[in-house]
């Protein structure tokens, strides 16, 4: 994934499709609700 992909979504511009937060959350062995807390 590109670093933009990360810049955008920290700065709330954008959010990442469940599909790839799935793959974040597998790549780091946490839950997807990790993700999805604030």
């Amino acid at each position: 994934m590109p670093s933009s992909f990360f810049s955008e979504w920290k700065r709330g511009k954008m959010m990442p499709k469940a599909d790839k937060l799935q793959i974040l959350a597998d790549y780091f062995g946490v839950p997807l609700d990790y993700f999805l807390k604030e």
